[in-house]
């Protein structure tokens, strides 16, 4: 799949450059926020003159639509373009079907602090090797999934008429 992606974007790049006339420079350049040292992005590539961000797709006939391709690829775009301070961004997109479609997306400062917010949790999880919060909420879920079920469970079994939940040590009531 590597293989693939690495082809299309050339085909694409070159797709985009005959199209429009613009060209793309920083082909695979991989950049670091200049204050986030943390934060980084490789980059299919920038267009000269603007320096929007270059972001080459392909997608399946049947699944396309350029609401979804948008959708699908706006964490990405939004995250390169804050990586590099760009304001656009370009999604050329190749469907299986041989048709080319070019998608304009503009810098979202809103979207891009969530991001970035979620984005430094994570890397904080990375250097300290805590779970994420996500991890920790589902793994409490579950626990209480599991104390509803054998809640259930006993009161399928055995008719027992107290509340488990609110005292489980206790069965007095019955």
């Amino acid at each position: 799949m590597v293989q693939l992606g690495v082809a299309t974007e050339e085909l694409n790049r070159r797709w985009y450059e005959a199209n429009t006339g613009q060209v793309v420079t920083d082909i695979q350049k991989r950049v670091r926020h200049p204050a986030l040292r943390w934060m980084g992005a490789t980059l299919d590539g920038r267009i000269e003159g603007s320096n929007a961000v270059f972001e080459a797709k392909f997608m399946l006939p049947w699944s396309f639509s350029e609401e979804a391709a948008a959708e699908k690829y706006m964490p990405q775009l939004q995250h390169s373009m804050w990586v590099v301070a760009a304001r656009t961004a370009v999604l050329p997109v190749i469907t299986g079907g041989g048709k080319w479609v070019e998608i304009l997306a503009h810098a979202d400062p809103l979207y891009q602090h969530l991001i970035v917010t979620v984005e430094r949790k994570f890397w904080r999880c990375v250097e300290s090797g805590e779970q994420p919060a996500v991890r920790r909420r589902a793994a409490q879920a579950a626990a209480r999934r599991r104390a509803h079920r054998r809640y259930d469970r006993v009161q399928c079994l055995g008719g027992v008429c107290c509340d488990l939940h609110a005292n489980p040590g206790s069965a007095s009531g019955a």
